[in-house]
């Protein structure tokens, strides 16, 4: 166990080798230690490597079928792919196993909104916002499909709302100003998409 905690905290730090290593030397002490299976998988899907990730979540998830975080990160490699119904199939267990995971209804939400699904997207979406009131990019994310479906109306309440929780959140400025522009409201348009170039002039 102490292997594991250590490697989270390198993981934590950005320390990546030094993480891998303890996670090594964890799964080399108890080759059935379901945890330092999850936590090294996610260190890789961190570092992109989506499929050694999906392979040490699948032990994760074979020793220890109640494993949360293991199906949660195999979900969101999985999204990472553009495995969309994987990644559903996989957010559907985590939620099972905990339905008061906020993060995991938005994610779904998410995967749900690349499949075309919107109804259950929005759906998830407000599961997440009723989870976790003050959870930004729950509120953003449900804006983009109301962005998408032209509902320009109720798109700029939730990005209204995503701002008063971050207001640093350039992509909230940013989409707010182009629903603005699609209303006819250039001043507005123009002073959101000021706002995010000024918070994130790289993008």
């Amino acid at each position: 166990m102490a292997f594991n905690n250590r490697g989270n905290a390198y993981r934590d730090l950005g320390d990546f080798a030094r993480a891998f290593a303890d996670y090594d030397q964890a799964i080399e002490l108890n080759p059935h230690y379901a945890t330092a299976f999850s936590n090294r998988g996610n260190t890789y899907a961190d570092q992109g490597n989506q499929a050694r990730a999906i392979a040490d979540l699948d032990q994760a998830i074979q020793l220890d079928p109640q494993n949360v975080n293991a199906f949660f990160g195999r979900g969101n490699s999985y999204y990472a792919q553009g495995d969309y119904a994987s990644a559903i199939a996989d957010y559907d267990q985590a939620i099972e196993l905990n339905p008061q995971a906020a993060l995991v209804f938005n994610n779904r939400g998410s995967a749900y909104a690349k499949l075309g699904d919107h109804a259950r997207s929005i759906a998830d979406f407000d599961e997440a916002a009723r989870l976790e009131p003050r959870f930004a990019d729950a509120f953003f994310n449900r804006g983009n499909v109301y962005l998408y479906q032209g509902d320009y109306a109720r798109a700029i309440l939730d990005y209204d709302q995503a701002i008063q929780l971050d207001p640093q959140k350039a992509d909230a400025y940013y989409n707010r100003g182009i629903a603005y522009r699609n209303q006819g409201d250039y001043t507005r348009a123009i002073a959101d998409i000021d706002k995010a170039i000024k918070l994130s002039p790289q993008k």
